[in-house]
């Protein structure tokens, strides 16, 4: 099934225990990507924006030698599109059905 958009929707097998009606749509999906690392805090930093999230941290021993505070960068796919369980393209839940070709 092609939508006007040209997105293509993908059928998923539905039962009656799946927590979704017959025939609803489930929006695509990605996994939690997370990833960090601690870098020096220059004087003109920025920030970050986005999925990134720049946190500074009092780093006593370095900052004592050095003279300078570092910061936490951080990633989260969250923070920008939806994230689930599962990788899932955009889905309508339909009842499976399966003949086996023996009769009733």
């Amino acid at each position: 099934m092609v939508n006007g958009f040209l997105l293509i929707k993908v059928f998923r097998a539905w039962t009656s225990g799946a927590g979704r009606a017959a025939g609803s749509t489930q929006g695509d999906a990605i996994r939690e990507i997370y990833g960090s690392f601690t870098r020096p805090l220059a004087p003109s930093d920025a920030g970050a924006a986005g999925a990134f999230l720049s946190i500074t941290r009092a780093n006593y021993l370095f900052q004592r030698a050095q003279s300078e505070s570092m910061a936490e960068v951080e990633f989260k796919a969250s923070r920008v599109v939806q994230t689930a369980e599962e990788n899932r393209p955009v889905n309508i839940s339909a009842p499976a059905i399966l003949y086996l070709g023996l009769p009733a």
